[in-house]
């Protein structure tokens, strides 16, 4: 299994929450994210949504 490196992640992590902010959605955005236990789903929820409110 191979680790994305700081600089790589970060840049996936903001463009991922630049495409939800862009949404134009008559109500609240929702995103999932699904994985298998100890995947980092938690991280990476915790890390997208900081950058969403940046």
């Amino acid at each position: 299994m191979s680790t994305l490196p700081n600089k790589s992640r970060r840049a996936v992590i903001t463009a991922l929450a630049n495409e939800i902010v862009s949404l134009n959605l008559d109500h609240p955005t929702r995103v999932a994210i699904d994985g298998r236990s100890a995947a980092g789903k938690t991280t990476l929820s915790d890390e997208l949504a900081e950058a969403i409110r940046e």
